[in-house]
């Protein structure tokens, strides 16, 4: 009588073909769940800083700006007490708070109004550097645009609001 306690070769070969066979199943599912995280952790981040910007606003009676770095937001951004209105960081305005560059993945699109900068005034109210409110919407994607997208639109009031869809560009 045989009483043997171990696996056989055969039964550990057919427990390993079921696992790589799981696996390579779950794998572009994980991966899509990757990129999905880093759009929508991508999104919350710029939401916070937007929010942070406007109650810096409110707080210190003060404009203050959210500003894009070399001329994209996928580069990343900052806020600072624009104190010359110009809607740019100049080297006697210090930064109050600083994101950096995004994933490499994840890309930031803006329509004019808010291509550059969101700049808040004491009233909590987003305004341009020529004194018109500023509305306008951003976009968050991913390179694979099947990966679903987040708008956030700035209001006429200094809101952000977030959604979720497709990326236009």
């Amino acid at each position: 009588m045989n009483n043997s306690q171990g696996y056989s070769l055969l039964e550990l070969l057919t427990t390993l073909c079921i696992c790589s066979i799981l696996f390579t199943l779950a794998t572009p599912s994980l991966s899509s769940l990757r990129n999905s995280s880093a759009v929508q952790a991508t999104s919350d981040k710029l939401l916070r800083s937007v929010a942070a910007a406007r109650q810096l606003a409110i707080l210190r009676g003060q404009a203050i700006t959210l500003a894009n770095r070399d001329g994209a937001w996928s580069n990343g951004w900052s806020i600072f007490a624009d104190t010359n209105s110009n809607g740019s960081q100049d080297d006697d305005e210090p930064t109050i708070q600083a994101q950096g560059e995004l994933d490499i993945q994840v890309e930031l699109y803006a329509n004019s109004p808010v291509a550059k900068y969101i700049r808040y005034l004491p009233d909590g109210r987003g305004y341009l550097n020529n004194g018109g409110f500023q509305a306008g919407t951003l976009w968050v994607c991913h390179q694979q645009r099947q990966i679903k997208a987040y708008q956030l639109v700035l209001s006429a009031g200094g809101r952000l609001r977030q959604s979720s869809g497709q990326c236009p560009y």
